[in-house]
Protein backbone atom coordinates (compact mmCIF):
# COMPACT_ATOMS: atom_id res chain seq x y z
CA UNK A 1 0.00 0.00 0.00
CA UNK A 2 1.03 3.44 -0.57
CA UNK A 3 1.43 7.24 1.29
CA UNK A 4 1.64 9.94 -0.83
CA UNK A 5 2.27 13.98 -0.91
CA UNK A 6 0.74 15.30 -3.78
CA UNK A 7 0.69 18.75 -5.54
CA UNK A 8 -2.55 19.53 -7.45
CA UNK A 9 -2.67 22.09 -10.13
CA UNK A 10 -5.62 23.78 -11.84
CA UNK A 11 -4.19 24.44 -15.01
CA UNK A 12 -5.57 28.04 -16.59
CA UNK A 13 -5.63 28.18 -20.92
CA UNK A 14 -1.96 28.76 -22.05
CA UNK A 15 -3.48 32.08 -24.10
CA UNK A 16 -3.89 33.36 -20.50
CA UNK A 17 -1.55 34.41 -17.98
CA UNK A 18 -0.90 31.88 -15.80
CA UNK A 19 -2.34 32.26 -12.26
CA UNK A 20 -0.51 28.34 -10.78
CA UNK A 21 -2.18 27.44 -7.43
CA UNK A 22 0.29 25.12 -5.44
CA UNK A 23 -0.03 23.13 -3.02
CA UNK A 24 2.50 23.25 0.08
CA UNK A 25 3.34 19.93 0.58
CA UNK A 26 3.29 19.80 4.25
CA UNK A 27 -0.01 21.94 5.28
CA UNK A 28 -2.33 20.81 2.35
CA UNK A 29 -0.68 17.56 1.13
CA UNK A 30 -3.58 15.61 -0.78
CA UNK A 31 -3.24 12.46 1.06
CA UNK A 32 -1.44 10.35 3.50
CA UNK A 33 -2.92 7.47 2.50
CA UNK A 34 -3.32 4.79 5.87
CA UNK A 35 -1.10 1.87 5.65
CA UNK A 36 -2.86 -1.16 6.42
CA UNK A 37 -2.19 -4.06 8.25
CA UNK A 38 -3.91 -7.39 7.51
CA UNK A 39 -4.05 -10.23 10.00
CA UNK A 40 -5.94 -12.57 11.80
CA UNK A 41 -5.92 -12.74 15.68
CA UNK A 42 -5.47 -16.19 17.12
CA UNK A 43 -8.97 -16.43 18.72
CA UNK A 44 -11.28 -14.20 16.13
CA UNK A 45 -10.86 -14.04 12.13
CA UNK A 46 -14.03 -11.80 12.24
CA UNK A 47 -12.94 -8.49 13.34
CA UNK A 48 -10.11 -6.16 11.53
CA UNK A 49 -8.32 -3.97 13.55
CA UNK A 50 -7.02 -0.85 12.92
CA UNK A 51 -4.40 0.95 14.64
CA UNK A 52 -4.63 5.08 13.79
CA UNK A 53 -2.63 8.08 14.33
CA UNK A 54 -3.14 11.84 15.59
CA UNK A 55 -4.23 13.83 12.87
CA UNK A 56 -7.56 11.43 13.33
CA UNK A 57 -9.64 13.95 15.52
CA UNK A 58 -10.89 13.17 19.00
CA UNK A 59 -14.23 11.95 18.21
CA UNK A 60 -12.76 8.20 19.21
CA UNK A 61 -10.21 9.58 21.44
CA UNK A 62 -12.47 11.06 24.47
CA UNK A 63 -12.20 8.66 26.17
CA UNK A 64 -8.44 8.27 26.68
CA UNK A 65 -6.78 9.95 29.71
CA UNK A 66 -3.65 10.20 31.40
CA UNK A 67 -5.15 8.58 34.30
CA UNK A 68 -6.01 5.51 31.98
CA UNK A 69 -1.86 4.61 31.26
CA UNK A 70 -0.66 4.82 35.27
CA UNK A 71 -0.05 1.54 36.05
CA UNK A 72 1.28 0.48 32.03
CA UNK A 73 4.22 -1.68 32.20
CA UNK A 74 6.76 -1.50 29.80
CA UNK A 75 9.32 -4.79 29.65
CA UNK A 76 12.14 -5.41 26.98
CA UNK A 77 11.73 -9.10 25.43
CA UNK A 78 12.84 -11.28 22.76
CA UNK A 79 9.91 -12.34 21.06
CA UNK A 80 8.70 -10.46 18.36
CA UNK A 81 4.61 -9.33 18.03
CA UNK A 82 2.73 -12.04 16.79
CA UNK A 83 0.59 -9.99 14.77
CA UNK A 84 1.52 -7.62 13.24
CA UNK A 85 5.41 -5.52 12.32
CA UNK A 86 5.79 -2.37 10.60
CA UNK A 87 8.93 -1.04 9.81
CA UNK A 88 9.18 2.74 8.43
CA UNK A 89 12.24 3.61 6.65
CA UNK A 90 11.76 7.51 6.60
CA UNK A 91 11.05 8.24 10.38
CA UNK A 92 11.66 11.80 10.03
CA UNK A 93 9.26 12.16 6.75
CA UNK A 94 6.81 10.81 9.39
CA UNK A 95 7.62 13.19 11.73
CA UNK A 96 8.46 16.12 9.09
CA UNK A 97 4.89 16.48 8.01
CA UNK A 98 3.20 17.01 10.92
CA UNK A 99 0.77 14.15 10.72
CA UNK A 100 0.02 11.19 11.76
CA UNK A 101 0.79 7.95 10.07
CA UNK A 102 -2.27 5.68 9.94
CA UNK A 103 -1.86 2.15 8.74
CA UNK A 104 -3.76 0.63 6.12
CA UNK A 105 -6.45 -1.93 7.16
CA UNK A 106 -4.86 -4.80 8.46
CA UNK A 107 -7.20 -5.04 10.81
CA UNK A 108 -5.20 -1.52 11.82
CA UNK A 109 -3.28 1.26 13.47
CA UNK A 110 -2.67 4.46 13.80
CA UNK A 111 0.54 6.25 14.72
CA UNK A 112 0.69 10.08 16.16
CA UNK A 113 4.90 10.67 15.87
CA UNK A 114 4.17 13.92 17.76
CA UNK A 115 1.91 12.09 20.54
CA UNK A 116 -1.54 12.89 20.83
CA UNK A 117 -1.81 15.82 23.29
CA UNK A 118 -5.76 14.58 23.15
CA UNK A 119 -4.52 11.62 25.52
CA UNK A 120 -2.24 13.10 27.49
CA UNK A 121 0.03 12.30 24.51
CA UNK A 122 2.38 15.61 24.15
CA UNK A 123 6.24 14.83 23.75
CA UNK A 124 5.78 10.82 23.33
CA UNK A 125 4.86 8.26 20.67
CA UNK A 126 1.20 7.58 20.88
CA UNK A 127 0.17 4.46 18.80
CA UNK A 128 -3.58 3.01 19.13
CA UNK A 129 -5.47 0.39 17.37
CA UNK A 130 -8.94 0.54 15.94
CA UNK A 131 -11.45 -1.84 15.01
CA UNK A 132 -12.81 -1.83 11.47
CA UNK A 133 -15.10 -2.73 9.01
CA UNK A 134 -17.95 -2.68 11.47
CA UNK A 135 -21.29 -1.98 9.02
CA UNK A 136 -21.05 -5.59 9.14
CA UNK A 137 -21.54 -6.46 12.28
CA UNK A 138 -25.16 -6.41 14.56
CA UNK A 139 -26.39 -3.20 15.97
CA UNK A 140 -25.31 -2.58 19.05
CA UNK A 141 -22.00 -4.75 18.98
CA UNK A 142 -19.30 -4.62 21.34
CA UNK A 143 -15.79 -6.25 21.76
CA UNK A 144 -15.18 -5.76 25.47
CA UNK A 145 -12.33 -8.62 25.72
CA UNK A 146 -8.97 -7.38 23.66
CA UNK A 147 -5.81 -8.25 25.18
CA UNK A 148 -3.79 -5.30 23.36
CA UNK A 149 0.14 -5.05 23.60
CA UNK A 150 1.60 -2.87 21.52
CA UNK A 151 5.64 -3.20 20.34
CA UNK A 152 8.56 -0.92 19.39
CA UNK A 153 11.33 -2.26 18.51
CA UNK A 154 14.89 -1.40 19.88
CA UNK A 155 18.04 -3.13 17.07
CA UNK A 156 20.37 -1.83 19.18
CA UNK A 157 19.50 -4.31 21.62
CA UNK A 158 17.29 -7.03 18.96
CA UNK A 159 14.16 -6.58 21.64
CA UNK A 160 10.97 -5.28 21.70
CA UNK A 161 9.41 -2.57 23.96
CA UNK A 162 6.57 -4.34 24.99
CA UNK A 163 3.50 -1.69 26.64
CA UNK A 164 0.82 -3.34 28.26
CA UNK A 165 -1.37 -2.15 30.95
CA UNK A 166 -3.39 -5.53 32.11
CA UNK A 167 -6.74 -4.46 31.32
CA UNK A 168 -8.89 -5.35 28.50
CA UNK A 169 -10.03 -3.18 25.98
CA UNK A 170 -13.60 -2.63 25.00
CA UNK A 171 -14.12 -1.78 21.66
CA UNK A 172 -18.19 -1.01 20.62
CA UNK A 173 -19.55 1.73 18.00
CA UNK A 174 -19.08 4.60 20.23
CA UNK A 175 -15.46 3.63 20.94
CA UNK A 176 -13.16 2.24 18.00
CA UNK A 177 -9.68 2.80 19.23
CA UNK A 178 -7.68 2.04 22.35
CA UNK A 179 -4.22 2.42 22.91
CA UNK A 180 -1.37 4.38 24.70
CA UNK A 181 -1.08 8.17 24.30
CA UNK A 182 2.38 7.70 26.23
CA UNK A 183 4.15 4.51 24.30
CA UNK A 184 7.38 5.81 24.88
CA UNK A 185 9.02 9.46 25.38
CA UNK A 186 9.99 11.16 22.04
CA UNK A 187 13.04 12.41 23.88
CA UNK A 188 13.90 8.39 24.44
CA UNK A 189 12.88 7.29 20.86
CA UNK A 190 14.65 10.03 19.35
CA UNK A 191 18.30 9.30 21.48
CA UNK A 192 20.69 7.27 19.32
CA UNK A 193 21.93 5.97 22.53
CA UNK A 194 18.74 4.20 22.84
CA UNK A 195 18.65 2.76 19.65
CA UNK A 196 15.02 2.95 18.76
CA UNK A 197 15.99 4.60 14.98
CA UNK A 198 18.54 3.37 12.61
CA UNK A 199 19.53 5.33 9.64
CA UNK A 200 16.02 6.77 10.09
CA UNK A 201 14.33 3.37 10.07
CA UNK A 202 12.37 2.37 13.04
CA UNK A 203 9.73 -0.52 13.66
CA UNK A 204 6.62 -0.44 15.59
CA UNK A 205 3.96 -3.81 16.50
CA UNK A 206 0.69 -5.12 17.83
CA UNK A 207 -0.60 -8.10 19.66
CA UNK A 208 -3.96 -8.44 19.61
CA UNK A 209 -5.52 -11.72 21.51
CA UNK A 210 -9.49 -12.00 22.01
CA UNK A 211 -10.37 -13.20 25.42
CA UNK A 212 -13.30 -15.38 25.98
CA UNK A 213 -14.14 -16.08 29.44
CA UNK A 214 -14.36 -19.38 30.62
CA UNK A 215 -17.69 -21.13 30.65
CA UNK A 216 -16.84 -23.63 33.47
CA UNK A 217 -14.73 -23.44 36.46
CA UNK A 218 -13.40 -26.47 38.88
CA UNK A 219 -14.67 -26.18 42.25
CA UNK A 220 -12.76 -27.89 45.08
CA UNK A 221 -15.25 -28.88 48.11
CA UNK A 222 -13.40 -30.39 51.23
CA UNK A 223 -15.66 -32.94 52.64
CA UNK A 224 -14.96 -34.48 56.42
CA UNK A 225 -15.28 -37.89 57.42
CA UNK A 226 -16.58 -38.91 54.35
CA UNK A 227 -18.30 -42.14 53.85
CA UNK A 228 -16.74 -45.48 54.00
CA UNK A 229 -13.41 -43.99 55.00
CA UNK A 230 -11.30 -46.53 56.50
CA UNK A 231 -9.93 -48.92 54.42
CA UNK A 232 -7.85 -52.30 55.46
CA UNK A 233 -5.29 -53.94 53.60
CA UNK A 234 -3.65 -57.09 55.12
CA UNK A 235 -0.52 -58.62 53.68
CA UNK A 236 0.36 -61.83 54.23
CA UNK A 237 3.81 -63.75 53.74
CA UNK A 238 6.07 -60.55 54.63
CA UNK A 239 8.78 -62.24 54.92
CA UNK A 240 9.15 -63.21 51.26
CA UNK A 241 8.36 -59.86 49.77
CA UNK A 242 11.18 -57.95 47.47
CA UNK A 243 12.86 -55.05 47.98
CA UNK A 244 10.38 -52.89 45.87
CA UNK A 245 6.89 -51.22 46.31
CA UNK A 246 3.89 -53.16 46.41
CA UNK A 247 0.79 -51.47 45.67
CA UNK A 248 -3.20 -52.21 47.56
CA UNK A 249 -5.96 -53.00 45.11
CA UNK A 250 -8.38 -49.09 44.66
CA UNK A 251 -10.24 -48.20 47.10
CA UNK A 252 -13.33 -45.68 46.87
CA UNK A 253 -13.51 -42.64 48.82
CA UNK A 254 -15.03 -38.68 47.77
CA UNK A 255 -14.96 -40.13 44.78
CA UNK A 256 -11.88 -40.71 43.86
CA UNK A 257 -10.03 -43.78 44.07
CA UNK A 258 -7.11 -44.39 46.22
CA UNK A 259 -4.69 -47.03 47.05
CA UNK A 260 -1.96 -47.73 49.59
CA UNK A 261 1.90 -48.51 48.66
CA UNK A 262 4.38 -49.85 50.90
CA UNK A 263 8.38 -50.93 51.12
CA UNK A 264 9.41 -53.82 52.97
CA UNK A 265 13.28 -52.93 53.05
CA UNK A 266 13.45 -49.64 54.56
CA UNK A 267 15.21 -48.82 57.82
CA UNK A 268 11.65 -47.57 58.70
CA UNK A 269 8.85 -49.51 57.77
CA UNK A 270 8.48 -48.02 54.43
CA UNK A 271 6.41 -45.20 53.23
CA UNK A 272 2.73 -45.95 52.85
CA UNK A 273 1.08 -43.31 50.48
CA UNK A 274 -2.07 -42.32 49.25
CA UNK A 275 -2.19 -42.64 45.60
CA UNK A 276 -3.66 -39.70 43.10
CA UNK A 277 -4.68 -41.51 40.24
CA UNK A 278 -4.94 -38.44 37.85
CA UNK A 279 -0.95 -38.35 37.78
CA UNK A 280 0.07 -41.69 36.92
CA UNK A 281 2.86 -42.78 39.59
CA UNK A 282 2.28 -39.63 42.29
CA UNK A 283 1.97 -40.19 45.76
CA UNK A 284 2.23 -38.82 49.03
CA UNK A 285 3.14 -40.49 52.09
CA UNK A 286 4.93 -41.05 55.27
CA UNK A 287 8.35 -42.28 55.42
CA UNK A 288 8.45 -43.25 59.61
CA UNK A 289 5.22 -45.21 59.57
CA UNK A 290 7.00 -47.93 61.96
CA UNK A 291 10.98 -48.71 62.56
CA UNK A 292 11.58 -52.31 61.13
CA UNK A 293 13.14 -53.31 64.15
CA UNK A 294 9.26 -52.75 65.99
CA UNK A 295 8.20 -54.33 63.56
CA UNK A 296 9.86 -57.25 63.62
CA UNK A 297 10.05 -57.38 67.79
CA UNK A 298 7.49 -60.05 68.24
CA UNK A 299 5.98 -58.46 71.96
CA UNK A 300 5.09 -54.94 69.88
CA UNK A 301 2.68 -57.33 68.22
CA UNK A 302 2.54 -55.65 64.74
CA UNK A 303 3.83 -59.13 62.51
CA UNK A 304 2.10 -61.80 63.67
CA UNK A 305 1.62 -65.44 61.54
CA UNK A 306 4.27 -63.57 59.17
CA UNK A 307 1.38 -61.37 58.41
CA UNK A 308 0.34 -57.26 58.53
CA UNK A 309 -2.37 -55.28 58.73
CA UNK A 310 -2.06 -51.44 57.31
CA UNK A 311 -5.55 -49.41 57.93
CA UNK A 312 -5.88 -45.94 56.22
CA UNK A 313 -8.72 -43.47 57.37
CA UNK A 314 -9.29 -40.43 55.43
CA UNK A 315 -10.11 -37.86 57.77
CA UNK A 316 -10.63 -35.39 54.80
CA UNK A 317 -11.06 -35.37 51.47
CA UNK A 318 -11.68 -32.98 48.51
CA UNK A 319 -13.99 -33.20 45.68
CA UNK A 320 -13.76 -31.94 42.68
CA UNK A 321 -16.84 -31.07 40.26
CA UNK A 322 -16.35 -28.98 36.86
CA UNK A 323 -19.21 -26.48 36.96
CA UNK A 324 -21.11 -23.60 35.31
CA UNK A 325 -19.83 -20.05 36.07
CA UNK A 326 -22.53 -17.95 37.16
CA UNK A 327 -20.42 -16.82 39.60
CA UNK A 328 -7.80 0.11 41.86
CA UNK A 329 -4.60 -0.81 40.46
CA UNK A 330 -1.33 -0.73 41.34
CA UNK A 331 2.02 -1.35 39.67
CA UNK A 332 4.68 -3.06 42.17
CA UNK A 333 8.49 -4.30 40.68
CA UNK A 334 7.45 -4.63 37.10
CA UNK A 335 4.18 -6.69 37.94
CA UNK A 336 0.79 -4.45 36.63
CA UNK A 337 -2.56 -5.91 39.27
CA UNK A 338 -5.53 -4.37 37.26
CA UNK A 339 -9.45 -5.42 38.21
CA UNK A 340 -11.82 -6.54 35.67
CA UNK A 341 -14.72 -7.34 35.33
CA UNK A 342 -14.36 -10.37 32.85
CA UNK A 343 -13.54 -14.58 33.83
CA UNK A 344 -10.56 -15.73 33.02
CA UNK A 345 -10.52 -18.05 29.71
CA UNK A 346 -8.32 -20.77 30.82
CA UNK A 347 -9.30 -21.93 33.83
CA UNK A 348 -10.90 -20.90 37.13
CA UNK A 349 -10.77 -23.41 40.41
CA UNK A 350 -12.82 -22.28 43.13
CA UNK A 351 -11.56 -23.97 46.52
CA UNK A 352 -14.70 -24.42 49.03
CA UNK A 353 -12.28 -25.05 52.44
CA UNK A 354 -9.29 -22.10 52.47
CA UNK A 355 -8.83 -23.08 55.48
CA UNK A 356 -7.60 -26.59 55.18
CA UNK A 357 -5.66 -25.90 52.33
CA UNK A 358 -3.89 -23.03 54.94
CA UNK A 359 -3.79 -25.69 57.36
CA UNK A 360 -2.33 -28.59 55.61
CA UNK A 361 1.06 -26.47 55.05
CA UNK A 362 1.19 -28.38 51.28
CA UNK A 363 0.53 -26.82 47.80
CA UNK A 364 -2.61 -26.99 46.07
CA UNK A 365 -2.75 -28.59 42.67
CA UNK A 366 -5.55 -28.59 40.60
CA UNK A 367 -6.73 -30.83 38.07
CA UNK A 368 -4.92 -31.13 34.50
CA UNK A 369 -6.77 -28.64 32.09
CA UNK A 370 -6.20 -27.82 28.14
CA UNK A 371 -5.02 -24.40 26.99
CA UNK A 372 -3.70 -22.95 23.81
CA UNK A 373 -2.90 -26.94 23.10
CA UNK A 374 -1.18 -28.03 26.07
CA UNK A 375 -2.26 -29.00 28.88
CA UNK A 376 -1.12 -27.45 31.99
CA UNK A 377 -2.00 -27.53 35.95
CA UNK A 378 -2.58 -24.82 38.72
CA UNK A 379 -0.17 -25.12 41.42
CA UNK A 380 -1.23 -22.62 44.77
CA UNK A 381 1.14 -21.80 47.66
CA UNK A 382 -0.77 -20.57 50.57
CA UNK A 383 1.53 -18.32 53.36
CA UNK A 384 4.77 -18.61 51.61
CA UNK A 385 6.54 -15.51 52.56
CA UNK A 386 3.70 -13.74 53.61
CA UNK A 387 1.85 -13.95 50.56
CA UNK A 388 -0.63 -15.95 48.21
CA UNK A 389 1.89 -17.65 45.12
CA UNK A 390 0.34 -19.20 42.17
CA UNK A 391 2.00 -20.99 39.30
CA UNK A 392 1.34 -22.68 36.13
CA UNK A 393 2.47 -25.84 35.49
CA UNK A 394 3.02 -27.53 31.67
CA UNK A 395 1.85 -31.30 31.98
CA UNK A 396 2.48 -34.08 29.44
CA UNK A 397 5.76 -32.64 27.64
CA UNK A 398 6.54 -36.08 26.56
CA UNK A 399 4.48 -35.50 23.40
CA UNK A 400 6.56 -32.00 23.11
CA UNK A 401 9.17 -32.61 20.48
CA UNK A 402 12.76 -32.55 22.41
CA UNK A 403 14.46 -29.10 22.52
CA UNK A 404 10.71 -27.14 21.69
CA UNK A 405 9.98 -24.17 24.27
CA UNK A 406 6.80 -23.24 24.72
CA UNK A 407 6.06 -19.26 24.62
CA UNK A 408 2.92 -17.86 26.87
CA UNK A 409 1.47 -14.74 27.76
CA UNK A 410 0.53 -15.25 31.07
CA UNK A 411 -2.05 -13.54 33.09
CA UNK A 412 -2.79 -15.25 36.69
CA UNK A 413 -6.55 -13.98 38.16
CA UNK A 414 -7.46 -13.96 41.89
CA UNK A 415 -11.71 -13.43 42.07
CA UNK A 416 -13.13 -10.60 44.41
CA UNK A 417 -16.81 -11.68 45.11
CA UNK A 418 -17.75 -8.37 47.17
CA UNK A 419 -16.59 -6.83 43.78
CA UNK A 420 -17.51 -9.65 41.19
CA UNK A 421 -14.41 -8.89 39.70
CA UNK A 422 -10.97 -10.58 39.01
CA UNK A 423 -7.63 -9.08 40.57
CA UNK A 424 -5.72 -9.93 37.24
CA UNK A 425 -1.75 -10.19 37.76
CA UNK A 426 0.58 -10.07 34.50
CA UNK A 427 4.61 -8.38 33.94
CA UNK A 428 4.04 -7.98 30.58
CA UNK A 429 7.01 -10.70 29.87
CA UNK A 430 6.94 -13.51 27.64
CA UNK A 431 7.16 -17.17 29.91
CA UNK A 432 9.30 -19.51 28.35
CA UNK A 433 8.13 -23.41 28.85
CA UNK A 434 10.81 -25.92 28.50
CA UNK A 435 12.28 -29.47 29.80
CA UNK A 436 14.19 -27.35 32.61
CA UNK A 437 11.49 -24.54 33.40
CA UNK A 438 8.20 -26.01 34.08
CA UNK A 439 6.53 -23.86 35.82
CA UNK A 440 6.01 -20.09 35.51
CA UNK A 441 3.87 -17.60 38.15
CA UNK A 442 3.99 -15.13 40.67
CA UNK A 443 5.34 -15.54 43.77
CA UNK A 444 3.80 -12.26 45.04
CA UNK A 445 0.34 -12.97 44.02
CA UNK A 446 -0.98 -11.26 46.44
CA UNK A 447 -0.43 -10.19 49.81
CA UNK A 448 -1.51 -12.45 52.51
CA UNK A 449 -2.80 -9.83 55.08
CA UNK A 450 -5.04 -8.40 51.95
CA UNK A 451 -6.11 -11.73 50.64
CA UNK A 452 -7.64 -12.98 54.48
CA UNK A 453 -8.94 -9.21 55.33
CA UNK A 454 -13.04 -9.78 55.08
CA UNK A 455 -13.40 -6.38 54.32
CA UNK A 456 -11.12 -7.11 51.29
CA UNK A 457 -14.10 -9.53 50.02
CA UNK A 458 -11.37 -12.43 48.62
CA UNK A 459 -12.91 -15.14 51.02
CA UNK A 460 -16.73 -15.60 51.32
CA UNK A 461 -17.54 -18.39 53.75
CA UNK A 462 -13.97 -19.89 53.84
CA UNK A 463 -14.34 -20.38 49.60
CA UNK A 464 -12.23 -18.38 47.11
CA UNK A 465 -11.37 -18.38 43.12
CA UNK A 466 -8.47 -18.11 41.60
CA UNK A 467 -7.90 -18.40 37.68
CA UNK A 468 -5.55 -18.18 34.63
CA UNK A 469 -4.92 -17.07 31.25
CA UNK A 470 -2.58 -19.08 29.10
CA UNK A 471 -2.18 -18.00 24.88
CA UNK A 472 0.43 -18.80 22.93
CA UNK A 473 2.91 -16.45 21.31
CA UNK A 474 3.78 -17.19 17.83
CA UNK A 475 6.46 -14.80 16.61
CA UNK A 476 4.88 -13.00 13.24
CA UNK A 477 7.13 -14.73 10.20
CA UNK A 478 6.90 -11.48 8.33
CA UNK A 479 6.85 -7.60 8.27
CA UNK A 480 5.86 -4.74 6.23
CA UNK A 481 8.25 -2.64 5.17
CA UNK A 482 7.44 0.95 4.36
CA UNK A 483 10.05 2.98 2.03
CA UNK A 484 9.84 6.60 0.96
CA UNK A 485 10.28 7.58 -2.74
CA UNK A 486 10.97 10.81 -4.07
CA UNK A 487 9.96 12.16 -7.17
CA UNK A 488 9.12 8.55 -8.71
CA UNK A 489 8.89 7.71 -12.27
CA UNK A 490 5.56 8.85 -14.21
CA UNK A 491 4.22 11.13 -11.29
CA UNK A 492 2.84 13.80 -13.14
CA UNK A 493 -1.35 12.92 -13.80
CA UNK A 494 -3.43 15.45 -16.34
CA UNK A 495 -7.03 15.08 -16.63
CA UNK A 496 -9.00 17.65 -18.94
CA UNK A 497 -12.48 17.47 -17.96
CA UNK A 498 -14.89 19.19 -21.41
CA UNK A 499 -18.89 20.29 -21.07
CA UNK A 500 -17.78 21.54 -17.38
CA UNK A 501 -21.17 23.43 -17.11
CA UNK A 502 -23.23 20.60 -18.45
CA UNK A 503 -22.15 18.73 -14.92
CA UNK A 504 -24.26 17.78 -12.25
CA UNK A 505 -24.00 18.59 -7.98
CA UNK A 506 -22.68 15.50 -7.27
CA UNK A 507 -18.79 13.80 -7.72
CA UNK A 508 -17.03 12.60 -10.73
CA UNK A 509 -13.63 10.69 -10.92
CA UNK A 510 -10.79 10.66 -13.46
CA UNK A 511 -9.65 7.43 -15.12
CA UNK A 512 -6.97 5.13 -12.74
CA UNK A 513 -3.05 6.08 -13.19
CA UNK A 514 -0.19 4.23 -12.04
CA UNK A 515 2.42 5.59 -9.50
CA UNK A 516 4.37 2.47 -8.10
CA UNK A 517 2.15 -0.32 -8.64
CA UNK A 518 -0.73 1.40 -7.10
CA UNK A 519 -3.54 2.78 -8.68
CA UNK A 520 -5.06 6.70 -8.47
CA UNK A 521 -7.79 9.01 -9.47
CA UNK A 522 -8.55 12.01 -8.99
CA UNK A 523 -11.86 13.17 -7.86
CA UNK A 524 -14.01 16.64 -8.02
CA UNK A 525 -17.38 18.43 -7.31
CA UNK A 526 -17.99 21.07 -9.75
CA UNK A 527 -20.65 22.55 -7.90
CA UNK A 528 -18.01 22.69 -5.05
CA UNK A 529 -19.24 22.17 -1.34
CA UNK A 530 -19.73 25.21 1.33
CA UNK A 531 -16.85 25.17 3.47
CA UNK A 532 -17.88 26.02 7.10
CA UNK A 533 -14.16 27.81 7.54
CA UNK A 534 -14.64 29.83 4.63
CA UNK A 535 -17.74 32.84 4.77
CA UNK A 536 -20.84 31.11 4.56
CA UNK A 537 -22.55 30.41 1.23
CA UNK A 538 -18.59 30.48 -0.69
CA UNK A 539 -18.55 27.39 -2.98
CA UNK A 540 -15.15 25.45 -3.56
CA UNK A 541 -13.55 22.73 -5.82
CA UNK A 542 -12.93 19.69 -4.03
CA UNK A 543 -10.47 17.57 -5.53
CA UNK A 544 -8.93 14.27 -3.90
CA UNK A 545 -6.66 11.10 -4.74
CA UNK A 546 -8.05 8.23 -4.41
CA UNK A 547 -7.06 5.06 -2.92
CA UNK A 548 -8.53 2.00 -4.30
CA UNK A 549 -7.92 -0.68 -1.07
CA UNK A 550 -11.08 1.32 0.76
CA UNK A 551 -13.31 1.89 -1.30
CA UNK A 552 -14.78 5.41 -1.74
CA UNK A 553 -12.14 6.48 0.50
CA UNK A 554 -10.16 9.53 -0.44
CA UNK A 555 -8.38 12.57 1.29
CA UNK A 556 -8.37 15.83 -0.52
CA UNK A 557 -8.19 19.56 -0.77
CA UNK A 558 -11.84 21.69 0.13
CA UNK A 559 -10.02 24.79 -0.77
CA UNK A 560 -8.01 24.23 -4.00
CA UNK A 561 -9.83 26.85 -5.64
CA UNK A 562 -13.03 29.50 -5.12
CA UNK A 563 -15.66 29.26 -7.67
CA UNK A 564 -15.60 32.66 -8.30
CA UNK A 565 -12.16 32.64 -9.38
CA UNK A 566 -12.82 29.59 -11.47
CA UNK A 567 -15.44 31.04 -13.56
CA UNK A 568 -13.50 34.49 -13.63
CA UNK A 569 -12.95 34.33 -17.61
CA UNK A 570 -9.76 36.89 -16.74
CA UNK A 571 -8.24 34.10 -14.62
CA UNK A 572 -7.99 31.62 -17.41
CA UNK A 573 -8.86 28.53 -15.68
CA UNK A 574 -11.89 27.78 -17.63
CA UNK A 575 -11.27 27.80 -21.30
CA UNK A 576 -14.30 26.71 -23.95
CA UNK A 577 -16.08 25.24 -20.81
CA UNK A 578 -13.07 22.65 -20.05
CA UNK A 579 -10.97 22.55 -17.64
CA UNK A 580 -7.64 20.87 -16.99
CA UNK A 581 -6.47 19.42 -13.45
CA UNK A 582 -2.95 18.36 -12.80
CA UNK A 583 -2.00 16.08 -10.47
CA UNK A 584 1.91 15.47 -9.01
CA UNK A 585 2.74 12.64 -6.79
CA UNK A 586 5.44 14.27 -4.72
CA UNK A 587 6.72 11.19 -2.09
CA UNK A 588 5.16 7.87 -2.45
CA UNK A 589 5.81 4.81 0.28
CA UNK A 590 6.28 1.48 -1.06
CA UNK A 591 5.42 -1.07 0.85
CA UNK A 592 6.73 -4.82 1.01
CA UNK A 593 5.88 -7.61 2.89
CA UNK A 594 9.68 -9.34 4.15
CA UNK A 595 11.05 -11.62 6.29
CA UNK A 596 11.85 -10.57 9.81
Amino acid sequence: CHDASVYINVKPSQKQKPDHIKMDSQQRSLCFISLAFLFITCSSAEFLIQQVTQGRGTENNSSYSLDANLGVTRVLRDERPSSKIVTIAGYSVIKGRGEPYESSVFEAAVLYVVGNANDGGAGYISLYVRIEETESLPFGWELNNVDLKLFVHNPKLNKYLTVTDGALKRFNGVKKESGFGQLIALSTFENTNEGYIVQDTCSFGAEILIVKPAEVQEKVTFISNPPDNVFTWKILRFSNLEDKFYYSADFLVGDRYWLWAKHSRYKHMGSAAAWYPIRSGYGVGVNNIILLADLNDASKGYLVNDAIIFEAEMVKVSVTNIVSKMDTQETSLGVTRVLREERPSSKIVTIAGYSVIKGRGEPYESSVFEAAGYKWRLVLHVGRAGYISLYVRIEETETIPYGLEVNVDLKLLVHVPKLDKYLTVTDGAVKRFNAEKKEWGFEQLIDLASFENTNEGYIVQDTCSFGAEIFIVKPAKVQEKVTFISNPPRNVFTWEIPHFSDMEDKFYYSDDFLVEDRYWRLGFNPKGQTQSLQTLGERLICAAAWYPIRSGYGVGVNNIILLADLNDASKGYLVNDAIIFEAEMVKVTVTNIVSV
